[in-house]
């Protein structure tokens, strides 16, 4: 058990701990003595980060963190080839922040959970602030089984954050087996790499799923469960999707279970391209449409769906669309 006291109060200081090339962080615990449980909180620099001219082949293995500021920064500078195995944290502010890298990440077994700090002042600073995964610049950059619960973003995916030639753009990314939980934004996609953007696969998704209009690259949510907003504060009951890029929901289930949320329809498809298919849309006792297309969509597919009650599709847009072949039980 390592106990931090550095940098206090400087969110921009020296990380706790910097990995050089190939080294390997395994096995240990960090606590921040000094931290409280107020709103905000205290800021800490990243408890863990690669060197600060960047590392590659940085590894954390079976590592606790019990409270941090900011956990983890493998985005601040190039680590490339990093490698995250069993970690278990309970960030306030930042969790995971990976940009920067132009070869494989891997990232598994992630759980940030508010074992600190969890029903009193930090915690509502965490679901207003809180962000758990922040992916930039990252080719091939694989998640597997990692969840967050109880943040304001669960996974969010920016642009690059420096404007270096090397690293244009957005990432690309696929999540298997993931898990955001009671979160605001669950996924919110502000640029990904055009030619290959996003994927979920067998997720469990709580929380608005929002694709923003500076997106073009596709986002495809496959064998995915979804149960609608939180907290209903983006206007939306599930996913509002903008932008260029193709936008998939393919063999998923999705149930708005948020007694609160009164908001419809589940999908808002603003412009772009949508594919919704194959999909189970599980309905409370709210009555609500299940889609709507604006103007703006340039293209959409809506097929071999089935609904508890009568399936509702408004389409208002003006690109070609195709509505089939949905069963509704009532």
């Amino acid at each position: 058990m390592l106990l931090a006291f550095s940098g206090k109060g400087e969110a921009g200081g020296v990380p706790f701990i910097q990995l050089d090339y190939n080294a390997t962080l395994k096995g240990i615990a960090v606590f921040h003595p000094e931290q409280t449980d107020t709103n905000p909180p205290i800021a800490y620099p990243w408890t863990i980060s690669s060197l600060l001219t960047g590392a590659d082949n940085c590894s954390i293995i079976d590592v606790l963190l019990v409270n941090p500021y900011q956990a983890v920064d493998f985005g601040g500078r190039h680590t490339g080839r990093h490698f995250i195995r069993n970690l278990n944290a309970a960030p306030l502010y930042r969790g995971l922040f990976i940009d920067h890298c132009i070869d494989v990440g891997r990232v598994e077994n992630v759980h940030f959970w508010p074992f600190w700090g969890a029903t009193g002042a930090a915690a509502e600073f965490r679901r207003k602030e809180g962000k758990a995964f922040i992916i930039g610049r990252s080719d091939w950059q694989h998640l597997t089984n990692c969840f967050c619960i109880d943040y304001e973003t669960g996974f969010q995916f920016i642009a690059c954050t420096s404007a270096a030639a090397a690293y244009q753009g957005g990432g690309n990314a696929h999540v298997i087996g993931g898990g955001a939980d009671g979160c605001n934004r669950a996924v919110h996609v502000v640029e990904m790499q055009g030619h290959s953007g996003a994927r979920f696969t067998n997720s469990q998704i709580y929380g608005d799923i929002i694709v923003e209009a500076t997106n073009n690259a596709p986002v495809t949510f496959s064998a995915c469960g979804m149960f609608g907003s939180m907290w209903a504060t983006n206007g939306i009951a599930l996913a509002r999707i903008e932008g260029g890029g193709k936008v998939s929901f393919t063999d998923c289930h999705i149930h708005c279970i948020d007694p609160r949320n009164t908001l419809r329809p589940l999908i808002h498809a603003k412009a772009g391209r949508l594919q919704v298919r194959g999909c189970e849309f599980i309905d409370g006792a709210v009555p609500r449409e299940h889609l709507l297309l604006d103007e703006g969509v340039l293209f959409a597919n809506i097929s071999d769906n089935t609904s508890r009650s009568t399936f509702t599709v408004i389409n208002k847009a003006k690109g070609k669309t195709v509505v089939r072949d949905n069963l509704s039980e009532s």
